[in-house]
């Protein structure tokens, strides 16, 4: 059940007169946290640690009064409940979305957990988003506030550079120098792709060399095979390095599409076409695809920033001096610039 209530009776009024109308009413938080002794009441009670963890998590949430308190369509509710929202996997390889009812009672949260999760999963239940009160309100926010969407454009080897990032992540989070903390990976890639190179060369030289003493000795043909065989594991350890295990990456996060391709002949009056499919990898920052990044609209400028990947948004040199550019110069308008 909801309830309509006056902004002004709440301590929400300011906040809903100063966001009601943005395009992106959000912020995002983050925060790590220590899960151990969860994990080891979760394992000696044989629950999900997932249904758990989501428990804590609406067992904290009731304890703040504005979770309570939501906006829509221009208006604000006050709940009489709030639910815990899960992501759930479904037989089609997709994913829907589930709200758990959080209720005090651990044992009947639990029991809604996995009848619900179940149900959605079994179901195929594709969420209606445009019926989703947040997603209406801002699709209906019509705003001609200048909008800058800054976004990373990760190098090459992309998966290489952001783990190598997030190996780091605890330094980028506090440090307050501009660290890259990806070349360090990638130079750790770089040994192990020229190791596998260098290996592939040598079997390779050794399998034909011990082939032409074969000649004189059939006893070598035996070394030669052995050789060749070790050249062509080495060249597919060498393939995943180089290409596969970052094709497979592009691939799981969306920057992938596949291009057709028709090329039509004709011998006189006889056409036809030669179909072929290709398939193109995109740029990203690593972990979202370029294309996904971008916004739209009149009022919208997209700035990418080269060599930046997802988890180097706060710390790259790059990125910092791009923001230092826009909030200190006019280059992207005046309204940016704390100056005016």
């Amino acid at each position: 059940m909801k309830t309509e209530v006056n902004p002004q009776d709440t301590n929400r009024a300011d906040a809903f007169k100063l966001w009601m109308s943005s395009p992106m009413p959000m912020v995002t938080l983050t925060k790590t946290f220590d899960v151990s002794n969860l994990i080891k009441v979760s394992r000696k009670a044989g629950v999900k640690f997932n249904a758990l963890l989501c428990w804590c998590i609406g067992k904290a949430a009731t304890q703040t009064e504005e979770f309570y308190i939501l906006p829509e369509n221009g208006k604000l509710f006050q709940y009489d409940c709030i639910a815990v929202n899960v992501i759930v996997s479904n037989r089609e390889g997709g994913i829907n979305s589930c709200d758990i009812p959080f209720t005090d009672d651990l044992k009947a949260f639990l029991h809604e957990y996995d009848t619900l999760t179940e149900k959605v999963a079994a179901d195929d239940m594709n969420p209606d988003l445009s019926q989703n009160a947040f997603l209406k309100n801002l699709n209906s926010s019509a705003s001609s506030k200048p909008i800058i969407n800054i976004y990373g454009n990760e190098d090459d080897n992309r998966l290489v550079r952001i783990a190598g990032t997030a190996l780091h992540k605890a330094e980028n989070d506090t440090n307050t120098t501009d660290n890259c903390y990806d070349e360090t990976a990638f130079q750790y890639y770089n040994t192990a792709l020229n190791t596998s190179t260098t290996f592939e060369v040598l079997h390779y030289a050794a399998g034909t060399t011990t082939a032409v003493l074969g000649i004189f000795c059939p006893y070598y043909f035996a070394a030669s095979a052995l050789n060749f065989t070790a050249a062509a594991s080495w060249t597919d350890t060498r393939r995943f390095i180089q290409y596969d295990v970052h094709n497979e990456w592009d691939s799981m996060i969306g920057a992938v599409h596949t291009d057709r391709i028709e090329k039509w002949h004709k011998i006189l009056w006889v056409k036809w076409c030669d179909v072929s499919y290709v398939t193109v990898y995109e740029d990203s920052d690593g972990f979202i695809p370029n294309n996904s990044s971008k916004m739209t609209g009149s009022n919208v400028t997209n700035i990418e920033v080269k060599g930046v990947n997802h988890l180097e948004m706060n710390s790259h040199p790059d990125m910092r001096a791009r923001l230092r550019q826009i909030l200190n110069t006019t280059t992207y308008g005046t309204d940016f610039n704390y100056n005016y």
